[in-house]
């Protein structure tokens, strides 16, 4: 602030309230009453052992039972596929070795293809995207909310 907007600042505050160092301007000021801040300080008191009469607010488990009993429901279905994809997985690598040592490398990736069709790992995955990027999303939207 530049010494010009200063004294323009300090001249309204003068026309305002007075010069801040001479008594007679204060004599005008504006005082509390006597007791007025007794008065506060025991309407506060007052307030404040009130709300601590209520007790703690209880935890709102109705409305918060849904959320929990969906989050249980999509781990379980993530479990599930997770399983079904391994074992999928797992059988689609075993055939297609088997497959590769039988025929040449064009049949192997065939052969590969065709277990991963049948097998529906399509699917599989796309289950597992649906279950797993709207976790990851909200992950990372809590972290960025600690950050701030």
């Amino acid at each position: 602030m530049s010494d010009m907007e200063r004294d323009e600042l300090d001249h309204m505050l003068a026309r305002s309230f007075g010069p801040p160092h001479s008594r007679a301007a204060h004599a005008e000021s504006i005082e509390p009453s006597s007791g007025f801040a007794a008065s506060v300080m025991e309407r506060v008191r007052e307030e404040a052992a009130a709300a601590a009469a209520l007790g703690p607010i209880r935890f709102p488990w109705r409305r918060a039972v849904p959320g929990i009993c969906m989050v249980v429901l999509a781990v379980a279905v993530c479990a599930t596929l997770l399983t079904f994809a391994s074992i999928g997985v797992a059988q689609l690598a075993s055939h297609s070795f088997a497959s590769a040592a039988a025929a040449g490398q064009q049949g192997a990736i065939a052969d590969w293809a065709e277990t991963a069709m049948r097998l529906h790992l399509g699917w599989l995955v796309i289950g597992l995207a649906i279950a797993f990027v709207p976790f990851t999303l909200s992950r990372g939207w809590m972290t960025g909310r600690q950050r701030t």
